[in-house]
């Protein structure tokens, strides 16, 4: 207390103190003004144990993940067997640090389009977010890990004109849960423990593997959208589909581009639909001549135009 005094008896110095305390004190209420508690979060390990089998998956990811690990499984990259051997006798968690560290230095860093290509793929010509976490998963895989406490999850942007990513999630047998990330974030050099993620609170629009998927990119009461509003209009558009203001309009072509998924409330898919949207998805991953003489030439003129305004989007999102 007589240090306190003391600064009080000296008119020059208790102004002084004054004067910062009254230039702190804005940006001290605006940083209180927002203040409050977190968003809950959104990227759980409850992911791991709200499997759907992979005939539900509505967007086509799991599908897609399974005719990439295929691919994989007939051809692998070089020297891939010797580095997956080698891991094989690491502690889980050694391994999901030592798979994490040799993808991304291994992997470029390209952006390629919207193909999800496999390890060998990607190693010969660079890759985006979903090239990391699926090379991680394979090499994880084939070192013995267990796949199915491996997730490979899609993440909502919190505003309508952001920016999807995709990272890896594994969980170790002691049931802690590890995010692996891609090297241009700002979270990348190590493994992070989940609760320390910065973006747990995204909605997680699947989280799957090659056994099944799950997803909780669902409108909840009292969630991240009322955590959102209460920010302002800056952090609008949450649950909104940075693509709806140039979607076809052709319910089937929308989903096959993976613009959007079907929701509750919607109207379901009958058999019929789910064919066609087989096809029309095949296309729009692939859009070889092969793909697209089982679907009209005005649903490739559609799927076509959606692939390449998305890819200019995110181009120039990425540009900014």
């Amino acid at each position: 207390m007589a240090r306190v005094h003391t600064v009080w008896r000296q008119p020059g110095r208790a102004i002084a103190l004054l004067g910062c305390c009254l230039l702190l004190w804005p940006d001290w209420v605006a940083a209180n003004k927002n203040s409050g508690p977190e968003p809950p979060a959104r990227l759980t390990s409850a992911l791991f144990f709200d499997n759907r089998p992979p005939a539900q998956d509505g967007s086509g990811r799991t599908e897609r993940l399974q005719r990439l690990i295929l691919r994989h499984d007939q051809q692998t990259p070089p020297g891939w067997a010797e580095q997956a051997t080698r891991l094989r006798a690491l502690p889980p968690k050694e391994q999901l640090q030592a798979v994490h560290a040799f993808i991304n230095q291994r992997l470029r860093y390209v952006d390629h389009g919207n193909a999800w290509q496999t390890p060998r793929e990607a190693f010969s010509k660079g890759g985006v977010c979903v090239e990391f976490a699926v090379s991680k998963m394979l090499l994880l895989r084939d070192a013995g890990f267990n796949e199915a406490a491996l997730r490979v999850v899609t993440l909502r942007p919190l505003q309508a004109q952001g920016i999807y990513h995709v990272v890896l999630l594994a969980r170790l047998p002691d049931g802690s849960v590890y995010v692996l990330d891609s090297p241009e974030r700002a979270q990348s050099a190590e493994i992070v423990p989940l609760s320390a993620y910065r973006e747990r609170i995204r909605p997680v629009i699947w989280a799957g593997w090659r056994g099944g998927f799950s997803s909780n990119d669902l409108p909840q009461s009292g969630d991240v959208s009322s955590y959102i509003a209460s920010r302002g209009s800056g952090m609008a558009g949450l649950g909104q589909d940075r693509t709806s203001r140039f979607a076809s309009g052709d319910r089937l072509v929308d989903i096959a581009a993976d613009l959007r998924l079907v929701r509750p409330g919607e109207k379901p898919l009958n058999a019929s639909e789910r064919q066609h949207l087989a096809l029309l998805r095949r296309y729009y991953h692939d859009p070889t001549p092969g793909n697209g003489a089982a679907i009209s030439a005005e649903q490739r003129r559609k799927l076509n135009a959606i692939r390449a305004r998305l890819d200019r989007d995110e181009w120039n999102l990425r540009a900014r």
